[in-house]
């Protein structure tokens, strides 16, 4: 690839990624910097059903409200869909969008007192920048209503909110009880690594895919993917942020996101890790990273990209040896520009049929045993070769052995595999 392809490709994805992922990524770029994210993201929760009639100028903030505090927060996008909501069921809050042309929903107040006759209205909470609509006849006629602006943000429509509704608020016992708070924050980057996963193994005629994971309760950050790419060959991912908690799991989130924005255009893998470095480095705290392989197959073909990552194991059909792919990077987010770019080497490899390929966290080869050894590559070679037939029986034995070797010992970080077996031509 061209210098002039190579930056038409980031100019492509910079574009992209401004387009899809720019509001949510800054944002939780944003919370992680403030250490939000370890602290308490989920402190604030809101009791009650929530109806959100949003405008464009309010979209943004429903979205940042939704994803910054937990609440049963429906979103409609029109009038009509809105009311017949209100008809079917009147919710505890109703928040409406009236920024613009859109000042005329306030003409839905006494709508909802008419559909609340008999029992108590909803309050309302009136996003606009209009001082106009304090004074206005509908809202001084409705028994409940708050005027916010939309610049003031999702803590100014929480706080609204909190005076009609019960807001449960648990930072206070959190940072009392540390060992409380560090398990609530576990459980939920374990929640948001698993959504991460793939809920299924691709199907590819000339290859064989299996997978295995298998979470610590200490510690989070693994992650695995598939991409389908646009020539028809397959795009793999093994990667492990540095860190735990929420806040390296919404690392891994922007990683996962960027990186899948550049292999989806089928980029080679050293193109891939160079482009997504480019945009995680703009977004990534100081100080986390994430170690990854990412290498496409295709018929007889293995291209392989590291940063920071363990190298991938090849065993031949029919041999008893393993050989590592010295494929050299430094992890994402650790450094910018041209010093990442020039240290990421990639190495292609020849695949016959029959061949394994595996990938795999430090998990696997760190795991120790009751004595204190650790596993390590020799042993994972070992198994592999032992493995044999096809790739979820090589995956198998190499489970198995690391499940005899540790014999019951703690588990210390998370455990991937992911192992390739070469089939034939497509």
């Amino acid at each position: 690839m061209s210098s002039r392809d190579q930056l038409n490709a980031e100019e492509l994805l910079d574009s992209l990624a401004s387009r899809v992922e720019r509001v949510r990524l800054e944002h939780l770029a944003d919370l992680v910097r403030q250490g939000a994210l370890d602290r308490d993201i989920f402190e604030a929760v809101v009791q009650g059903k929530v109806y959100f009639l949003t405008d464009p100028a309010c979209a943004e903030l429903a979205d940042k409200f939704a994803v910054r505090y937990k609440c049963d927060l429906e979103v409609f996008p029109t009038r009509a869909e809105f009311e017949e909501a209100v008809r079917h069921r009147l919710p505890d809050a109703v928040v409406l969008g009236a920024c613009g042309e859109w000042e005329s929903v306030v003409t839905l107040l006494p709508e909802l007192l008419v559909a609340a006759f008999g029992s108590e209205p909803p309050p309302v909470v009136l996003v606009s920048e209009s001082e106009d609509l304090r004074a206005s006849f509908e809202v001084v006629t409705y028994p409940a209503v708050e005027v916010v602006s939309p610049q003031d943000g999702p803590e100014a429509l929480l706080a609204a909110l909190g005076r009609h509704l019960k807001v449960e608020r648990t930072g206070a016992e959190l940072r009392t009880d540390e060992a409380v708070k560090e398990r609530i924050g576990l459980s939920k980057a374990q929640a948001i690594q698993r959504s991460l996963l793939p809920q299924e193994l691709p199907a590819v005629p000339w290859l064989e895919v299996a997978a295995f994971y298998e979470p610590c309760q200490e510690v989070g950050g693994d992650y695995y993917d598939f991409i389908p790419q646009p020539a028809g060959g397959l795009g793999v991912v093994c990667a492990d942020v540095s860190g735990k908690g929420v806040g390296a799991a919404m690392v891994m989130v922007m990683f996962r996101s960027l990186l899948r924005l550049a292999a989806g255009r089928g980029l080679p893998p050293e193109e891939v890790l160079r482009v997504t470095n480019k945009l995680v480095t703009r977004d990534v705290l100081r100080g986390m990273f994430v170690t990854a392989l990412y290498l496409t197959v295709e018929p007889g073909k293995l291209a392989v990209a590291n940063a920071g990552h363990l190298p991938p194991m090849v065993v031949r059909a029919g041999s008893r040896r393993a050989r590592e792919v010295k494929a050299t990077g430094l992890a994402v987010g650790l450094v910018a520009g041209e010093r990442f770019a020039t240290a990421v080497r990639p190495a292609a490899v020849r695949l016959g049929e029959g061949d394994l390929v595996c990938l795999y966290t430090d998990g696997v080869v760190e795991a120790r045993s009751p004595d204190g050894e650790e596993f390590g590559t020799a042993r994972l070679a070992e198994a592999l070769c032992r493995g044999g037939g096809s790739a979820q029986e090589a995956l198998d034995a190499l489970v198995a052995a690391l499940r005899d070797f540790t014999a019951g010992a703690p588990q210390h970080d998370d455990t991937t595999i992911v192992v390739l077996k070469a089939t034939g031509p497509a």
